[in-house]
């Protein structure tokens, strides 16, 4: 009885039923996919699937080229068949002399006579650059600069750049990776080549100028100042020296002699010379030595007699009043001192904020404490000084708006590096309608204006006082407004 699809089939005849032989149809084998690609620009063995069905080997394996119709064998050192796997090696197809366009038909034949086709398709499928775009056009002398470019078409099969440098022309251009370095102007020629990307085995170049600029050169200004005034100004690249093709001659002063440039007045500082680098704009200064002879004042008239006395030629002046407690007032800060015996050289006063607190200055809690710092620097340096012993420098300070109201209240405190706490002697002074507090100072730093807790007192009672520690009357001074200043802790009385 034959079957299809496990169902038994009766044949029948004129209505009567007719007996056969018993048969069985068995589905034929099969190869999945029955079409695929080969790619001359990928090349790799050709896998399938074998359904065997009924079979259970392959006998017999031959192809043919179209449209070529010769059917050739195909040995079986170029296809193994193992378990369900079907593999035609990749060395068969180099060996071919294979084109785009053309297929390859393989028929198997199985031990049961059954045939099975699997079609080749010969493909190319590499994608050739054709262009590089969005390479820098521009760079600085002495900047590097990375190399970029955008390979089209999109999908190239090959698309990685290396750069090298075609024509380095004046520029000294080098390229390390993808880093372009100049040393110079001009323009440079780079190459960028992609490997294998014109074809599968030739590359893929293009050349691109690049203009190198000069790098920006940055110069300052040495200014020479000699007694006073400016006697040279030389421009100079940063880094470099003036060197001494174009550096001042020698300043003449009648009755000194000349002993070099410094970056501080009257030799303070460091000397400068004409191999001094140079960062920064600068003044620098005559180093004088007073010999005796003429004035001194280097007008020509001789009016000293010959005198070997040197006049004094040092300054201190406020340079710079940052501190905001100050900022607003009606006037200006002023220093003066015997500069003569005071200070070796010429003096710069910087008056600015502090971050000293009230704890530190050991002020009582009614105090009202207003800081600030008063620095002495040798004039044209960050080097502080302070006047030699038994000087000072006489200090004017405008009273701030805010506490002009308590002006007759205000102390000067200072704080010296020890940690002592003073309250120095201080006076008011009015000066073209404007109020100064007035004062000496030996040391700088941190200082404070503090007005002290006042107590009310009835002037036709007396005048107040304290006893101090040996029991002595310590009369207090008085203030305006009915009211006097007396210390933290002690007991005011009046007589």
């Amino acid at each position: 009885m034959a079957t299809h699809n496990g169902q038994a089939i009766t044949p029948t005849c004129n209505s009567k039923t007719a007996t056969t032989n018993n048969l069985t149809v068995s589905a034929a084998p099969a190869i999945s996919p029955t079409s695929c690609n080969y790619d001359l620009n990928a090349p790799a063995d050709i896998t399938a699937t074998i359904t065997w069905n009924s079979a259970v080997s392959v006998t017999d394996a031959v192809y043919s080229i179209r449209p070529d119709v010769t059917v050739y064998t195909l040995d079986s050192d170029d296809y193994t068949v193992a378990g369900n796997g079907l593999t035609i090696e990749n060395s068969f197809f180099s060996d071919l002399p294979l084109t785009t366009g053309a297929a390859l038909d393989f028929v198997f034949t199985f031990n049961t006579g059954a045939t099975a086709t699997l079609t080749v398709n010969v493909v190319d499928g590499f994608v050739a650059v054709t262009d590089i775009s969005r390479v820098p056009a521009a760079a600085t002398a002495g900047t590097p600069l990375t190399l970029i470019g955008t390979v089209s078409p999109a999908n190239a099969t090959n698309q990685t750049v290396t750069w090298s440098v075609y024509n380095a022309g004046d520029t000294g251009a080098s390229i390390s990776g993808d880093i372009l370095s100049t040393t110079a102007a001009g323009v440079a020629v780079v190459r960028a080549t992609v490997t294998n990307g014109l074809t599968a085995s030739s590359d893929y170049t293009q050349d691109f100028n690049i203009t190198v600029n000069a790098a920006p050169v940055t110069t300052y200004t040495v200014t020479f100042s000699s007694n006073g005034g400016t006697y040279a100004t030389k421009t100079v690249n940063a880094g470099e020296s003036i060197g001494s093709g174009n550096f001042p001659s020698d300043p003449t002063r009648s009755s000194y002699s000349f002993g070099g440039w410094f970056t501080g007045e009257n030799g303070a500082g460091t000397e400068f010379t004409s191999a001094t680098p140079v960062n920064a704009t600068m003044t620098v200064y005559a180093k004088w030595t007073y010999g005796g002879g003429g004035d001194g004042d280097n007008d020509g008239d001789g009016d000293n007699g010959g005198s070997s006395v040197k006049p004094s030629e040092k300054t201190i002046t406020v340079t710079e009043t940052s501190s905001g407690l100050f900022s607003g007032s009606m006037g200006k800060i002023s220093v003066s001192a015997n500069m003569d015996n005071a200070f070796s050289n010429s003096v710069e006063v910087k008056v600015t904020d502090t971050g000293e607190d009230k704890a530190s200055f050991q002020l009582g809690a009614g105090d009202e404490f207003y800081p600030f710092d008063i620095s002495l620097y040798i004039k044209g340096t960050n080097e502080k000084t302070q006047p030699a012993p038994g000087y000072a420098v006489t200090i004017s300070l405008p009273v701030p708006e805010n506490l002009l109201d308590k002006k007759e209240l205000l102390d000067v405190v200072h704080k010296s590096d020890s940690g002592k706490v003073t309250t120095l002697a201080s006076r008011l002074e009015q000066r073209n309608g404007v109020w100064y507090l007035v004062f000496e100072a030996t040391e700088f730093s941190p200082y404070a204006l503090v007005v002290r807790r006042a107590g009310s007192y009835d002037e036709s009672a007396g005048v107040p006082y304290y006893l101090n520690a040996n029991g002595n009357k310590v009369f207090i001074g008085l203030a305006a407004n009915g009211k006097y200043i007396a210390p933290e802790g002690v007991t005011v009385s009046v007589m």
